[in-house]
């Protein structure tokens, strides 16, 4: 699983992506998360992570998550919380007792899942406070961003250094499940190269606001949807918001969905995984200079 490095997720930067079998359809997953132009010009590691599940062999189901971690200066322990919410993403798409994977797990994700996820977050970043305390460093950081009412939120909610967005998307041969707290995209793109967009926009969510998974009614702020087996999907595309911060208007960034498939089918699937990077970090030079992760869920044996 990514853990916010420069790097493409499981496997590296030349790693191709994983076979995947959704009842008789089979998939593959690939995806890439780089350091923003901007982080890298201040010093700032890169915040985002990025995994999916399984990440090899085959299996009736998949999953993709990626997280933003924020870029507030009480962040300094950002990366760190966005790879504890796509750990926490995965693990909660593919429990055992199928709240996303098994029979009626889509109906079960819009009720459960946001709850479950936010506590499981919650547990990871519980224990490596404990395992970890914040610096006296990490302390003054905080302190110097924010005053002492930063002191004041640090010690009544330690969680905010950890802060947060997520979002995770999951296959099964009952349909497509969406989850998201915060900003960035999920795109579906059809086999004719149309996009749509499955969860609504958040109009509360203007200039840089945005949920934590660090707030208390994180479970509250979540937006889900389901998307039923029958609908043609030949695509399925998460980002962090750098990615469609880089673009002028959400007509420019629905194009990448439709040149990501016009690649995948005249190139392979390889062709996008190695190429991938190197596209979000021109992306990231020429727009947002933000950290961009991408997570793509593709169709195997599409016809152009």
């Amino acid at each position: 699983m990514g853990s916010g490095s420069d790097d493409v997720g499981p496997g590296e930067v030349d790693h191709a992506g994983d076979v995947r079998s959704l009842g008789d359809v089979e998939w593959m997953v690939l995806g890439a998360s780089v350091r923003g132009a901007q982080h890298r010009r201040d010093g700032r590691p890169n915040q985002d992570a990025i995994g999916w599940w399984p990440p090899d062999g085959v299996s009736h189901a998949v999953a993709v998550a990626v997280a933003d971690g924020h870029g507030h200066p009480r962040g300094v322990r950002a990366e760190r919380g966005a790879a504890f919410a796509v750990e926490a993403a995965l693990a909660v798409a593919t429990a055992p007792d199928g709240v996303s994977c098994g029979p009626g797990g889509a109906a079960i994700l819009l009720s459960e899942v946001p709850y479950l996820l936010s506590r499981s977050w919650s547990e990871r970043v519980r224990a490596d406070l404990e395992a970890d305390p914040p610096s006296e460093d990490e302390l003054e950081l905080v302190v110097a961003a924010g005053g002492d009412h930063a002191r004041d939120v640090l010690r009544r909610n330690p969680q905010v250094i950890y802060g947060t967005t997520v979002v995770l998307a999951v296959a099964t041969p009952a349909g497509f499940s969406f989850a998201q707290l915060g900003d960035g995209d999920v795109l579906i793109v059809a086999p004719d190269g149309q996009v749509q967009r499955p969860l609504g926009r958040d109009d509360e969510l203007i200039a840089n606001r945005t949920w934590s998974l660090a707030m208390a009614d994180a479970p509250q702020r979540f937006r889900t949807a389901v998307v039923p087996a029958h609908m043609p999907v030949e695509m399925i595309i998460v980002a962090t918001d750098g990615y469609s911060n880089s673009y002028r208007d959400a007509a420019g960034f629905d194009q990448v969905g439709a040149d990501m498939l016009s690649t995948v089918r005249l190139h392979g699937p390889a062709e996008l995984a190695s190429n991938l990077p190197g596209w979000l970090e021109a992306t990231s030079g020429e727009g947002s200079g933000d950290d961009i992760s991408v997570g793509v869920i593709m169709r195997l044996g599409q016809e152009p």
